[in-house]
């Protein structure tokens, strides 16, 4: 569409017109200037938004404000060899340049549970539940490690494929109560942030097991 006309013919004023857009959404995402990446999605971003105005809350520390530079990447040796971290590199409004850890957030469980399996012939349904503990945490990163209670709930089906091998697919919620907090803010319309009361995932696995 290249142009369109409104008339209210009751003399009122037309402030806004919206209309349902038949283009498919990978096009409407293409024609946006930035190029977000599935893999590294933060990481790919922030270079594109370049003098942008940042706020970067690190947990347990006030906001700090100003312009993003760019992404550098600190080298470091180890046992394993040589590995590059990420970092956010920001002007601030002091007139200094500071850099930030860009983390990958890891979770562990700790949990104990049981579950229940009616007897049955063929296709074996089966749910699971257990409670303990939960830890988070950011390895590098600007993130206090937090731990609190935590459960899990599943639910899933065995399939008999022969005497000794069975297929068993399973999905599994897990969730864990803890107060802490962290959020790193890019812009207006553009944050990645972690915060609240609770923490939740999801995921469901496929397997093949055999029975010697």
């Amino acid at each position: 569409m290249k142009s369109l006309t409104v008339l209210d013919l009751d003399g009122g004023t037309v402030s806004a017109v919206s209309y349902d857009s038949t283009t498919p959404v990978e096009q409407l995402l293409a024609e946006i200037a930035l190029s977000i990446p599935d893999d590294g999605s933060l990481v790919g971003l922030l270079p594109q938004i370049k003098g942008a105005r940042t706020a970067v809350k690190p947990a347990g520390s006030s906001p700090v404000q100003g312009v993003i530079l760019g992404i550098d990447k600190l080298e470091s040796r180890g046992e394993g060899g040589v590995s590059f971290q990420p970092r956010l590199s920001l002007l601030t409004d002091a007139g200094d340049v500071r850099t930030f850890d860009l983390f990958d957030l890891d979770v562990d469980y700790l949990q104990i549970g049981g579950g229940y399996e009616p007897p049955r012939q063929g296709v074996r349904p089966y749910v699971t539940v257990a409670a303990g503990l939960g830890r988070f945490g950011a390895d590098p990163g600007h993130v206090d490690d937090s731990t609190g209670l935590s459960g899990s709930i599943g639910g899933g089906f065995k399939l008999p494929l022969s005497k000794k091998t069975l297929f068993r697919l399973e999905a599994r919620g897990w969730a864990m109560v803890t107060s802490s907090s962290t959020a790193v803010v890019c812009g207006p319309g553009c944050s990645v942030s972690f915060s609240g009361e609770g923490w939740w995932q999801f995921g469901v696995r496929a397997a093949f097991s055999y029975l010697p």
